[in-house]
């Protein structure tokens, strides 16, 4: 490990959706991954998900399922072609730190082999290791996996929250052991006074007791921005020493909030050693993001802006002195 708390020093993504080449030399605690529409900022969490998942096959099919490419003629090898740059399998897949890249290459075979029907075949590679194979048919199959493939610690934030499912898996595991508590301080951040907080056993889903109210009600009762703020606090209380990924930071919550959301942020994933990558599109976000970074926490976070230079995609970055100069001079950086 490398700094503070990075699991992952540095990025480098090659022949990946929109990236021939993007470089990301400087990874940090907490970084926050800026940039206009269709620069990429997804794709860089999408990576970040094959990379930790040793690209197990329920991720990538997950992936192309939330864009709707499994939906195109040709199955899931066409959808799996959308993952590569230009849609052509002719080059390699890269991702991951420039030291221990993940390879993902797809050859084509004409005769069936004992594991493998005749088709597509993906191949996942760390260095001279195979990782797995997977034959992409109608579905992803995986015929060939090396059993200590088993990547990074993750979780994953959407745009639109998590699934009940996962908040229920995820609250298991929290549940009345230390972690717990720092739930309850997430949703403070909002509602100071709230006392407690737990999944009812019969509808799975998140209650609060609050000072001066006679019983539990629903989390979502007091609105969609804590309840986003629990899921996010829920997702980092379980990606202790691994990787917390999360899309549109700033979803549904209220722009007075973000510096108090940041700062616990970078305490926490310090604490239970996570890394955070987050997008944005808001200005009110990136500028709560440098007021969080002082004291102790200057060195912590660092801000990637994605754009087009040239015809492709490259990464500036933007570390707390830089980004203090330009939120104080207002200094677009998004």
């Amino acid at each position: 490990m490398s700094g503070h708390g990075t699991l992952i020093p540095d990025l480098r993504i090659r022949n990946f959706r929109c990236f021939d080449d993007l470089h990301i030399p400087v990874l940090r605690q907490v970084n926050l991954i800026v940039g206009k529409n269709r620069v990429g900022k997804s794709s860089v969490l999408e990576a970040l998900r094959l990379y930790a998942s040793f690209t197990a096959v329920d991720v990538m099919s997950e992936l192309v399922t939330d864009r709707h490419e499994h939906l195109q003629a040709g199955g899931m090898a066409e959808a799996v072609r959308s993952l590569f740059f230009l849609r052509s399998f002719d080059n390699p897949i890269t991702f991951g730190p420039e030291t221990a890249p993940i390879r993902l290459e797809i050859r084509h075979f004409t005769r069936p082999t004992d594991s493998s029907p005749p088709g597509w075949v993906l191949s996942v590679s760390m260095g001279a290791s195979l990782v797995r194979k997977v034959h992409l048919g109608d579905q992803l199959h995986e015929t060939e996996v090396t059993p200590s493939a088993r990547g990074l610690p993750y979780q994953f934030v959407g745009p639109h929250g998590m699934a009940p499912d996962l908040i229920a898996r995820l609250w298991d595991s929290v549940h009345l052991t230390p972690l717990e508590d720092l739930l309850t301080d997430s949703l403070r951040l909002v509602a100071p006074t709230i006392e407690r907080v737990s999944l009812r056993a019969s509808w799975r889903v998140p209650f609060v007791r609050v000072k001066g109210e006679s019983a539990p009600f629903p989390l979502r009762r007091i609105g969609d921005g804590l309840f986003r703020i629990f899921g996010i606090a829920l997702a980092m209380t379980c990606a202790k020493d691994g990787l917390l990924l999360i899309d549109e930071f700033e979803n549904g919550i209220h722009y007075s909030v973000h510096s108090e959301l940041w700062k616990f942020t970078l305490q926490v994933s310090r604490q239970l050693n996570v890394q955070v990558f987050a997008t944005t599109h808001s200005w009110d976000c990136v500028k709560a993001f440098q007021s969080a970074l002082t004291g102790p926490n200057a060195e912590l976070g660092m801000l990637t802006r994605l754009e087009f230079a040239n015809g492709r995609i490259r990464a500036s970055q933007f570390e707390e002195s830089e980004l203090s100069i330009a939120t104080r001079e207002s200094i677009e950086v998004r």
